[in-house]
């Protein structure tokens, strides 16, 4: 792995709050395995840039919510959950929810699959 874990993670939450498309894909380049697989219980999309319309329709649909990471990514083989924050709305009109993740590396370390529960 060329970044450490909460680098990796990181990277994909920041992909996550990015709204320029070609700026969100060189984040995903960085974190996404080329054909990894994102799962939540809403959709499922292989590969980068499935993942990244899939988050500018997302990010439309939310009124570009905010994600962070709350705390520290736990791991251990090539498994990896982490616990995220996200914000909707503007100030004063804001609401949180917090979410998980549970995911797979591969053996470059980067994301070969995520699940995501809300």
């Amino acid at each position: 792995m060329t970044q450490t874990l909460i680098e990796l993670v990181k990277t994909y939450v920041a992909a996550w709050n990015e709204t320029d498309r070609d700026r969100r894909m060189s984040l995903l380049a960085k974190a996404w395995a080329d054909d990894g697989v994102y799962e939540d219980a809403n959709i499922k999309v292989v590969g980068r840039t499935e993942l990244s319309n899939y988050i500018g329709a997302f990010q439309q649909k939310t009124d570009n919510a905010k994600l962070s990471l709350i705390g520290a990514p736990l791991t251990h083989h090539d498994y990896v959950f982490f616990s995220w924050k996200m914000v909707i709305g503007s100030q004063g009109a804001s609401t949180e929810q917090t979410g998980y993740d549970f995911g797979t590396l591969d053996k470059k370390g980067m994301f070969v699959r995520i699940v995501g529960f809300l």
